[in-house]
């Protein structure tokens, strides 16, 4: 099976780690019904409660199956890798025969780098922890464990130049196999680019002369001003009202007033609030607030463009000098442990110094430790000349040396 999403992810340049695989084979961990939302929504529970936090990992599928019968690996990977797991991408379509596809579409391809931008792939850049690979250590896993200097995967599919793929050690002079700072056998020198920045928030990676992997990825401190739209950079994107109604309703939305987030989200109900209390009550949006709330949009298409579950909830607001304000929000018909996608998003800048934070409170807090950590910098030469990231280093913009 390990091999099977080796094989079907290398057409994106994405390596799959298994981690974990558990059978209920005496009762089912959570609730399964006939009703796969339900079912869908009982299985994040389980995840979130108890999955998570014993065994830690970046994707889970549930794979159930009736009348008692065995699935072959390649039927049983079709219904893992399609369409759940490349949807958790945005992936669209693969252009492939059943029952083992593994070529992707240029609009999948397309739809993959569309969701990096956005940030939906940070937990891609971070190399998996190879001590807890499912199955135990393996010459032609694919993956570099102790003892072995290079793995390119069984001896039939290995065409790397560099590792010998029955003893997974280095050919001849090589002293590298695998990563992008590894050419020719060789280590790039340090310095040289590896990964590019993402979007605004992001930043470029550099080889460092003495690693074949490109370093972590990392990104601008939470806070940070955005470059060339007004909002703050979160988790390393930057989330904006104009991007999500565009998300919702297609090109050609945009945010609607701000008098129809005061207006909509001062009711406290399903389709206008600031999220959920402590009692799972829906919450009425204080003014300095409402923009946190329900995003409310103008233009776009006739009905989101999210999904058949998405309905549109249209306010007019009469004005004093005639006429009437057109407010667009977006109910989605999800159960009631489900993020609501039609509140503004994590990380959305509400007003000056201020996000919606998950909790569906907002967070005054970012100028202020921004500002605080500029204040511990004062008297570096460089200051001027820096930009902060999340793993507390300095990073110069003008000749791109990092410490």
């Amino acid at each position: 099976l390990r091999s099977f999403f080796l094989q079907f992810y290398r057409a994106l340049n994405i390596r799959v780690a298994l981690v974990g695989l558990e059978v209920w084979s005496d009762l089912d961990k959570c609730p399964i019904t006939q009703d796969p939302f339900t079912t869908l929504h009982e299985f994040l529970d389980w995840r979130k409660v108890k999955l998570l936090p014993t065994k830690p990992h970046d994707n889970a599928q549930l794979v159930r199956y009736k009348h008692g019968k065995h699935l072959r690996p390649k039927k049983l990977l079709d219904k893992i890798k399609g369409p759940d797991l490349c949807s958790n991408l945005m992936l669209s379509c693969v252009c492939s025969r059943y029952p083992f596809p593994t070529v992707f579409s240029s609009c999948s391809k397309k739809d993959l780098s569309a969701s990096l931008e956005k940030g939906v792939g940070m937990c891609l850049f971070n190399m998996p922890e190879i001590k807890v690979l499912y199955g135990g250590q393996k010459c032609g896993n694919g993956y570099v464990e102790e003892g072995e200097e290079c793995d390119c995967g069984e001896p039939e599919e290995c065409l790397n130049p560099c590792c010998n793929a029955t003893t997974c050690t280095l050919k001849g002079e090589a002293v590298c196999a695998h990563g992008q700072c590894c050419h020719d056998c060789q280590l790039k020198p340090a310095g040289t680019p590896c990964r590019e920045s993402s979007n605004s928030c992001d930043l470029p990676e550099f080889c460092t002369g003495t690693s074949p992997h490109c370093p972590a990825n990392v990104y601008l401190h939470d806070g940070h001003a955005c470059l060339l739209v007004d909002g703050y950079c979160y988790n390393g994107i930057c989330q904006t009202h104009e991007q999500q109604c565009i998300t919702l309703w297609g090109q050609g939305a945009k945010p609607a007033p701000g008098i129809c987030f005061e207006r909509v989200n001062s009711a406290g109900d399903p389709y206008g609030n600031c999220g959920k209390d402590n009692k799972g009550l829906f919450a009425k949006c204080e003014p300095r607030d409402a923009k946190c709330g329900k995003i409310q949009c103008q233009g776009g298409a006739n009905r989101p463009v999210i999904g058949t579950n998405a309905v549109s909830i249209e306010t007019n607001i009469p004005q004093q000098e005639g006429g009437r304000i057109l407010c667009r929000g977006t109910h989605v018909y999800l159960g009631d442990d489900m993020p609501d996608p039609g509140l503004v998003l994590t990380g959305t800048k509400c007003g000056d110094g201020r996000v919606r934070r998950q909790s569906n409170k907002t967070l005054w807090k970012f100028k202020l430790i921004f500002h605080n950590t500029q204040k511990q910098l004062k008297g570096n030469p460089c200051f001027k000349s820096t930009i902060i990231k999340n793993k507390n280093k300095m990073f110069f913009l003008d000749n791109r040396i990092e410490f």
